[in-house]
């Protein structure tokens, strides 16, 4: 079954657009064989994500995310 899951974050001021790029790059080359989907917002103080797929896989993709340091 298709879950999805949103979460807002605060960007910690060490993430550099660099650090974006990187998340990005990421995020296109781990998430199609896990078949997740989904869009990430930022600004200059906030992310919000927005990921889809099976909710076993999305809650443990989530695990990985909350741990990242760019965001807190």
């Amino acid at each position: 079954m298709l879950s999805q899951l949103v979460y807002v974050s605060n960007r910690k001021p060490s993430c550099t657009e660099a650090e974006i790029e990187k998340i990005l790059a990421s995020c296109k080359k781990n998430n199609p064989p896990l078949n997740i989907t989904g869009i990430l917002l930022y600004s200059d103080t906030k992310f919000i994500q927005l990921v889809e797929g099976d909710a076993k896989t999305i809650m443990s993709l989530y695990d990985k995310i909350k741990t990242d340091p760019r965001h807190g």
